[in-house]
């Protein structure tokens, strides 16, 4: 799904068997467009939600392909409580909030209403509890908890829905991606470490800071 092309989607079910819809997109931003880089989920309801980091927004889908929600403004980037910059994931909750990890600049998470009305965020750049340094996956458990994949600090923190810090599972690989079964297992995947950069976006992974404090 990656590159200027236009992106095929197909849901199934019985992993990979039995093709319930399939829907082609056109590359860019705009109406019916997705721009770059997706991050696909279902919602609890069957909608799709997709994240396009490109297009600094996130979409609500019928299995048809039709969208029905925005959040954010296509095209345009910020860090108010209108936009979105670089999203990277989202989870709808059984409440219909839509929890957003606004990821690759913002450093926060993003909480919207089931109308896409972004109500309320919490985090910024940083290696303390409760800051980010590229949120790059999110997650709920069944009790409403949120995990959110601190991907360039190592780590996994978890906090209620209104935000508080509670706990962080710490010296993980740099994960990527964060998922939870019904039965609240969570699996999480990532990768190695990467070369720091001289003019580094986010704390460097893992974070410069917290390098130097270990040694």
């Amino acid at each position: 799904m990656h590159g200027r092309h236009d992106l095929d989607f197909e849901s199934r079910r019985n992993a990979g068997t039995g093709l319930l819809a399939r829907w082609r997109t056109p590359h860019g931003v705009g109406a019916g467009r997705i721009c770059e880089r997706p991050q696909i989920r279902f919602g609890p309801h069957g909608h799709v939600w997709i994240a396009d980091s490109k297009a600094h927004a996130i979409y609500k889908f019928e299995r048809n392909g039709t969208k029905i929600l925005t959040i954010g403004i296509p095209g345009r980037y910020g860090d108010d409580l209108r936009h979105l910059k670089s999203p990277t994931d989202m989870v709808e909750s059984p409440t219909g909030e839509i929890f957003i990890s606004d990821g690759y600049r913002n450093n926060r998470v993003v909480v919207a209403s089931a109308k896409g009305q972004i109500v309320r965020a919490w985090g910024e750049l940083g290696i303390n509890p409760g800051q980010f340094s590229l949120p790059h996956s999110i997650a709920q458990d069944s009790t409403g908890r949120i995990y959110v994949a601190d991907r360039n600090n190592s780590r996994v923190q978890v906090f209620p829905d209104q935000g508080e810090f509670l706990a962080q599972w710490v010296n993980l690989c740099q994960p990527w991606t964060i998922r939870i079964t019904s039965s609240d297992d969570v699996y999480v995947a990532g990768t190695s470490p990467t070369q720091w950069r001289e003019n580094e976006v986010q704390a460097g992974i893992p974070p410069k800071e917290s390098a130097r404090d270990e040694a």
